[in-house]
């Protein structure tokens, strides 16, 4: 294993700025890996972003234990580098740490060339100049390359919001330096600073709150480019482009992660790469080193700080950036104490090595580490001649398990991200009933995972769909479509075949379809016979490729010999690419042609069919009866190849275009006219014959007046010899009396399932509150008391009751007691008599009909009264 050095670096290993930062010592190895190099890091530029990833709540899971480094603007001087990486020892580079890049406030970095984009910085900047660029100038060239195909027309406007911020600065400069008219807005203390830059209106966004969307509406830009964040002036351009998202504040984090977690902007952009809605993108920036090479243009006085802070001073310079009122770069210098400029000896952590083996090539570059340093702080360390070293093998087998460990945290770290947003998300869905396209959209049953009750079959695992999601949804869309051409290409050519384009062709089909009607059984060699001739044959000649100028002495076999060409591979169209745009022009279409021939036969065939003109429908539905039962009959009699063979000649025919025009012309002459009398004479068949019965049902409805007894129960003594009926209340020796209770659907007999649970009966208080079933009205003005009372009891087999044959017919509860004189008969609380009422269908009823209290008899209930 190869030596390392100590370094001091900025560390935080969990979240909460600011109390997370913490400056420690380190290791860094002195021997770059394959496409590594060792950089002395002299300043480096803080961002917002740093900010923002030192508040990440996942640094307090334990996969993220490890510790962080802060920084991804860098300037430095290249002490050792592996020859894969393309630089040379004491090359200046400056350059941004990108994808899963390291930090760079710290002093010696060791990094993979490739999770960077550097270029060898530019002998007219400083050191502190060249850290203020990479990720400001990609970011801002990456929102122009955004919005350069709508710029390209007149009149070239667009507005920049936060144009004196870091990125804002760059972003103005650029568009300027295109030609293109520039309103932008920043605060009223830049506003000389940001007209300076060369943009044409400056606005105030301190004056009034809806300041800068007044002055960006009578702007009209054609694009909108926002550093700021907000939703202010979303939808005032064509075109919005934003580097942070909907949320302002500087602590969070912001740019496209919160499509994860922010369903509205998933919507916005959504719609607007349908072509629905306006167009919306929240960008990241492209690490593109031609784009980073692009500031060698600049002066150097075009590059703005806002502040320079010392290396043991990296917390006020973050204290600086977290104002929001830093006007340009906020710069930390690292020379002052680095490994390139000490005075004393750095020292060297030495590790175990075999006593029996050393290699040459890690003593050269120490050695060339240790005169490098030589020129620059000229003095050398006295022991860095010598190193011993472990085995090669060794060396790659550490390396290999630090990366698989660093790439198996981030993703734990990644799968836990989305695994929480996911869940965060379908809960705002469940609760936001405000956003009613979502929720046309997405069925409730994906939302909260519940399983029909109309369904009869749940789905197995393994055929089971996945739930709504946009971000699929869309990435799907974009997948499909670049795989739908060859649909299009096969639409296309059915076109050109049924229209006659080249008559050759549609003759040529015509005769293959006769064939095929008069000897039906060859049907079975078209799909072998497709494969032949369409797949098999053009693919091998895209191997075997004729002579592109045949003459008497090329031989023109094609049938021998190698390949001399690689196989044809179909590829989905890339995006953005002229068959992509084609093919959503020709998806956009074929949606528009689907519409219109839905509704075209809906508004055919609906009135026909639907019976909303029951006399027709019903003629209709008699004549295809009758037809459905005369073609079973006569089927076996009918010329099927010559009724196919005729009938597809004359539908092909009739795609013709002379045909067409001749058609059209008989169609207004002769057979129009023959269709309407055809019609009047069915409308007049329809009168007098289609008699339909147009007498609404009537069926008969009941209620049952319930009175409960105040007091005990009423004694009534059954004897031979006695037939008086006792009125007085034995168990209190007063007379009882009898309260209006409710009226119910249900008798409550004594044996009424809910009256032994132990429940109350249910229904309304006054006559009046008794509702009419959905779908009828009443059809009688009063209801009658039911005067049979026997009979309902009967079928009803209700027992344990007395019924009053005379009087108001009640039916009372009775309860039966053995004593020594005989069975004594109690009433029990309840008394009951049922009232009925006619009703009859409602022709026409919406579904928010009032719940009744009644219920409509059966015609076994009204044959058992």
């Amino acid at each position: 294993m190869s030596a390392t050095t100590q370094v001091q670096k900025y560390s935080y290993y969990q979240a909460g700025y600011p109390n997370n930062l913490v400056l420690e010592r380190g290791t860094v190895p002195l021997t770059p890996l394959p496409h590594h190099v060792i950089i002395s890091v002299r300043t480096v530029a803080l961002n917002p972003v740093d900010i923002q990833l030192m508040n990440l709540p996942l640094h307090n899971l334990p996969t993220r234990g490890y510790a962080k480094t802060p920084g991804c603007d860098f300037a430095g001087i290249v002490l050792a580098a592996s020859p894969e990486s393309g630089y040379s020892i004491n090359d200046e580079v400056m350059g941004l740490s990108v994808s899963s890049g390291p930090g760079f406030l710290q002093e010696i970095v060791h990094c993979d060339v490739r999770t960077v984009t550097m270029i060898k910085k530019p002998s007219n900047f400083s050191w502190i100049q060249a850290a203020a660029l990479p990720l400001v100038w990609l970011t801002a060239r990456t929102t122009i390359e955004k919005v350069t195909p709508r710029l390209q027309s007149s009149p070239h406007q667009l507005a920049i919001l936060g144009g004196s911020s870091s990125t804002g600065i760059y972003t103005v400069g650029q568009a300027v330096k295109r030609g293109w008219k520039v309103l932008s807005t920043c605060s009223g203390r830049n506003l000389d600073f940001v007209k300076s830059l060369g943009a044409e209106q400056v606005v105030d966004y301190t004056s009034s709150p809806d300041a800068v969307a007044k002055a960006v509406k009578a702007f009209h830009p054609q694009s909108i480019i926002d550093n700021v964040g907000g939703t202010d002036c979303i939808g005032l351009a064509d075109q919005y482009v934003t580097i942070v998202g909907d949320k302002t504040s500087r602590s969070t984090l912001g740019g496209s992660a919160l499509y994860l977690t922010n369903p509205q902007m998933v919507l916005r952009w959504f719609l607007g790469y349908l072509g629905v809605g306006k167009s919306y993108d929240c960008v990241i920036l492209e690490g593109r080193q031609d784009w980073l090479e692009e500031v060698r243009n600049l002066e150097p006085d075009e590059v703005v700080i806002d502040s320079v802070f010392k290396f043991e001073e990296a917390k006020k310079a973050y204290e600086r950036l977290d104002t929001g009122r830093a006007r340009g770069k906020v710069i930390v210098t690292v020379s002052v104490s680095t490994y390139a400029n000490r005075d004393n000896t750095l020292p060297i952590l030495r590790t175990k090595h075999n006593r029996h083996s050393s290699t040459a090539a890690e003593d050269n570059t120490v050695d060339d580490l240790s005169s490098d340093d030589e020129e620059t702080s000229h003095e050398s360390p006295s022991h860095m001649s010598g190193n011993p070293s472990a085995s090669d093998s060794r060396r790659g087998l550490r390396g290999t398990l630090q990366k698989r460990t660093q790439r198996i945290q981030d993703r734990l770290m990644d799968k836990t991200l989305l695994l929480s947003i996911e869940m965060g998300l379908r809960r705002w869905l469940a609760k936001k009933k405000k956003h009613r396209l979502l929720k046309q959209i997405i069925p409730q049953d994906e939302l909260d995972g519940s399983i029909s009750m109309s369904s009869s079959k749940v789905e197995l695992p393994s055929t089971s769909r996945p739930a709504f999601s946009l971000p699929v949804m869309a990435n799907n869309f974009r997948s499909f479509n670049a795989r739908i051409g060859v649909v299009f290409v096969f639409q296309a050519q059915m076109i050109r075949l049924f229209t006659w384009d080249q008559p050759t062709h549609t003759l040529s089909f015509l005769a293959t379809y006769s064939f095929i009607c008069l000897h039906p059984y060859l049907l079975i060699i078209l799909p072998p016979g497709f494969l032949l001739f369409f797949v098999f044959i053009p693919a091998y000649l895209a191997r075997h490729p004729p002579p592109s100028s045949p003459s008497l002495h090329t031989p023109r076999d094609i049938l021998s010999g190698p390949p001399i060409a690689p196989p044809r591979v179909i590829k989905p169209a890339t995006e953005m690419s002229q068959d992509f745009l084609r093919n959503m022009r020709d998806l956009q279409n074929s949606m528009g042609d689907f519409s219109k021939a839905h509704d075209t036969i809906l508004d055919t065939l609906t009135p026909w069919t639907n019976f909303s003109n029951e006399p027709l429908s019903s003629c209709l539905f008699i004549i295809f009866s009758f037809l459905v039962f005369g073609l079973y009959l006569a089927a076996p009699f009918l010329p099927l190849r010559h009724i196919f063979l005729f009938g597809g000649w004359a539908v092909v025919s009739l795609c013709h275009p002379r045909v067409q025009r001749r058609a059209e012309k008989t169609y207004s002459k002769h057979i129009r006219p023959i269709g309407l009398r055809v019609m009047d004479m069915l409308d007049a068949w329809i009168a007098l014959d289609i008699t339909l019965d147009s007498t609404p049902e009537k069926v008969e409805v009941e209620i049952f007046e319930l009175q409960r007894r105040s007091g005990g129960r009423l004694q009534v003594t059954v004897d031979p010899s006695s037939s008086t009926e006792s009125t007085w209340d034995f168990d209190t020796g007063m007379a009882s009396e009898w309260e209006p209770w409710l009226f119910s659907p249900s008798p409550w007999e004594p044996m009424t399932p809910p009256r032994v649970a132990g429940e109350r009966p249910k229904g309304t208080r006054f006559f009046e509150d008794v509702k009419v079933p959905a779908g009828w009205v009443w059809a009688s003005k009063k209801w009658m008391l039911d005067l049979e009372s026997a009979e309902w009891v009967q079928g009803r087999m209700v027992s344990g009751c007395e019924v009053e044959i005379d009087g108001e017919r009640w039916v009372y509860d009775l309860e039966t007691k053995r004593t020594g004189d005989g069975e004594v008969n109690r009433r029990g609380e309840w008394r009951r008599r049922r009232w009925i009422r006619n009703v009859q269908r409602e022709r026409m009823r919406g579904s928010d009909s009032v719940p009744s209290t009644t219920r409509v008899l059966s015609s076994k209930e009204k044959k058992s009264r």
